[in-house]
């Protein structure tokens, strides 16, 4: 708590946080690790381009150190060749400007990601968070399935679902959702050889929503408990 207070200080050089007050882009989820983030990385944007900008800069006092991007994020991306889109890895390749993909009340937006050979992580789990609107705030849910095909067959050997992550806002705000473990079909989590996964994204609220593709400023992506080799 008191590195938050510190970056969001002027000597911090972030005086407002503006991002991560009621109302902000990034304040939800509304936990305090989760604005930690948030400030940690605004701090990082702000002065790395600086002479004096130096790895312990992003120290903390061991809070936080600066670290290569996580390989087991996908970025929900736009694929110009369907409606749906795809999953990317860190690093594949530049970010387009952010997509809006409107859900209609009832349907799905899938995602996909082939041929990832990877080694599970024990230690980690399934998670999400999405930049989402609605016109029908606080009433709206986003469910989330996440299916996995071990080894590239055709069939989905594991299927995960979420808690409902409510969608609060007219305008883009992260909705964030873990998946539990009671709601989970089929094989346990193992290594995959050329496996695919599908990312499904299911509007159970009374009215149309739209999801941002990620983008250099937005976090919507899927966390898998996966080492790419």
């Amino acid at each position: 708590e008191e590195v938050l207070q510190w970056i969001c200080s002027p000597e911090g050089g972030n005086s407002t946080c503006k991002g991560i007050r009621p109302g902000g882009a990034h304040f939800y989820p509304d936990t305090l690790w989760d604005h930690l983030q948030w400030a940690m990385t605004s701090y990082y944007e702000r002065h790395h381009e600086s002479s004096r900008f130096t790895f312990r800069s992003c120290w903390f006092g061991g809070i936080s150190y600066l670290v290569p991007p996580p390989v087991n994020v996908l970025y929900l991306v736009s694929d110009p060749s369907n409606a749906h889109g795809r999953l990317m890895l860190s690093g594949e390749h530049e970010f387009n400007v952010g997509k809006a993909f409107r859900i209609p009340h009832g349907a799905n937006l899938t995602f996909h990601f082939e041929d990832l050979t990877a080694k599970h992580d024990r230690k980690a789990q399934t998670s999400f968070v999405v930049m989402a609107k609605t016109e029908d705030p606080g009433s709206s849910f986003l469910e989330v399935e996440v299916s996995y095909d071990f080894n590239g067959d055709g069939s989905y050997d594991r299927v995960e679902k979420s808690f409902p992550a409510k969608v609060v806002h007219d305008e883009f705000t992260a909705a964030a959702a873990r998946m539990r473990t009671n709601q989970v079909q089929g094989a346990p989590l193992q290594e995959m050889v050329r496996g695919t996964i599908l990312l499904r994204l299911v509007n159970t609220g009374p009215s149309d929503m739209e999801v941002l593709e990620a983008d250099k400023s937005t976090p919507s992506h899927l966390q898998i408990p996966f080492f790419p080799y």
